[in-house]
């Protein structure tokens, strides 16, 4: 991924090719319906509305404009990042 995109932000990761992997593919397919619809007039809540402040912020953006389901998504995959970066920092050192 290049600069700082929202990793579920359809536009830029696949339309852009800058992250043609299928998973994310499928990680930018989970919340297109935010990109392209009116979102019930909370802007905020697209992964394509700028600025992207970091992905913990844009998870802390869904559960507080009440979309938890979509909020649940966005933290599994900040967890999911996190074992993998321990994973190879542990793999570094050993």
């Amino acid at each position: 991924m290049h600069g700082r995109n929202n990793p579920f932000d359809v536009v830029p990761n696949v339309a852009g090719a800058n992250n043609l992997r299928l998973s994310g593919l499928w990680r930018s397919l989970q919340l297109i319906g935010r990109v392209f619809s009116d979102n019930s007039g909370h802007a905020g809540i697209s992964p394509h509305t700028l600025p992207y402040l970091g992905i913990r912020t844009y998870q802390k953006q869904l559960e507080l404009s009440g979309y938890t389901k979509e909020a649940q998504r966005v933290q599994r995959y900040i967890a999911q990042r996190d074992q993998r970066r321990q994973k190879r920092r542990l793999e570094s050192v050993a």
